[in-house]
Formats: C-alpha cells, structure tokens, sequence
C-alpha cells in the first residue's frame, strides 16, 4: 500500500506521529521519514517548524547497481570464448 507523502503530512498537522501512523496503517518510522523530509529548509534551526509538502516526491527504491558474482566455472568459460574469438 503506497501513499501520497502530502496526505501523510496533512494527517500528521492534525494528529501525532503514532496516531497517525495507525489510522493510515504504516509504520510511524515512515511518518518521521516524510516529516524529516517536508521540513522547511528555512525553519530548522527554529522552534516553530513548519512542513511543506510542495516538491515531496517519492524516489525509485530499486537498486542502481546490482552485484553478482560469477562462479570459477563461469569465469573459466567466459576467459575461454575471449579467447577464441
């Protein structure tokens, strides 16, 4: 179940973090997590935070790399057809 981070944040102004979390059926680490990230830049340094939801967008969870390792079979096999042509 994926939600809108600005539907999260909006709950959030009305509730606290665990409130929230369990009517929107997530983990409250995932409320903290949007809430760090819809933090103000100019607000957080002061005591009065406010959130901003504009430009909240998720980002990609797949991996930019993805690592393997070849067998000794595999990498005799692929040294062999180097070889050949």
């Amino acid at each position: 179940m994926r939600l809108e981070p600005k539907k999260i944040i909006k709950t959030y102004k009305e509730r606290s973090a665990s409130k929230n979390a369990k009517i929107l059926r997530i983990h409250k680490a995932t409320v903290y997590r949007w809430l760090i990230r819809a933090r103000s830049i100019y607000n957080i340094y002061s005591n009065n935070v406010m959130y901003s939801t504009r430009g909240l967008r998720r980002h990609s969870t797949k991996p930019k790399r993805i690592r393997y390792r070849l067998t000794n079979k595999e990498r005799v096999e692929i040294e062999r057809l180097r070889e050949e042509f």
